[in-house]
């Protein structure tokens, strides 16, 4: 078990209204519940994270959190709303708003993806525990990758393809490869300190937490969206 009086867990959710992909995406209803409240709700169920809060630039999103036990929703500014900003910058600003507003310091931060409405609590828990286990700077969700850099993928230089890694002596099957990953963007997990440090996730030290890839699907595409729900509702994927 953690030790929760030793430790402070805050828990963002972001959420951007201007989707590139679908149309208020994140209000896109899976069972009785839009992406959004799904994320909120895994924090909420989680015990060891010790606040939960929005930050969005809708106030149609923030409107619809507001029969949810959540601690505090946050009108992000246009400035770091926009397609290009890093999503780290809203995770930054709601920190220190979440601090300054409860007077409290937190020593990690963990980030859920709205569009990642399967993940479990048993991928919470032992994202978490593995972070403090580990001394890490920041923990990555990920998935075993169906390519891979050293046998499958390829890409151009010279007018010419080429092995994404090149060797000098190739592998020929893809189970004989260094194994790799994806990074599902489902779970982030920050200790305070990284997080304000710098903005290359890749300086400091890396865990990962391996999901299923069940758990672990993205709605990028309307398609997407069409297929977790299903799965949803036919219940092929745990519940909450």
């Amino acid at each position: 078990m953690l030790e929760k009086k030793k430790l402070k867990i805050l828990c963002t959710i972001c959420d951007r209204g201007g989707s590139n992909g679908i149309k208020n995406k994140n209000l896109l209803k899976i069972g009785n519940k839009s992406l959004v409240q799904h994320s909120i709700s895994h924090a909420i169920k989680t015990k060891f994270i010790d606040r939960v809060v929005l930050t969005s630039d809708s106030n149609n999103v923030i409107k619809s959190s507001k029969n949810l036990d959540l601690d505090f929703a946050i009108k992000r500014s246009k400035k770091i709303a926009t397609n290009r900003a890093p999503k780290i910058y809203a995770i930054r600003d709601a920190v220190k708003k979440m601090e300054k507003i409860y007077k409290e310091k937190y020593d990690f931060i963990i980030d859920l993806d709205v569009t990642s409405p399967l993940r479990t609590q048993k991928d919470l828990k032992l994202a978490i525990k593995k972070i403090i286990k580990e001394k890490s700077d920041i923990l990555l969700s990920v998935i075993p990758s169906r390519k891979n850099p050293y046998f499958n993928m390829i890409e151009k230089k010279k007018k010419k393809f080429i092995l994404v890694k090149k060797r000098k002596f190739p592998f020929f099957s893809r189970q004989a490869c260094p194994k790799v990953f994806d990074l599902n963007g489902s779970i982030y997990i920050w200790s305070r300190k990284f997080l304000f440090k710098t903005d290359n996730i890749w300086k400091g030290k890396v865990s990962i937490h391996l999901m299923e890839n069940k758990n672990a699907l993205d709605i990028d595409e309307f398609d997407d969206f069409l297929f977790v729900k299903y799965l949803f509702e036919k219940n092929k994927c745990k519940k909450f």
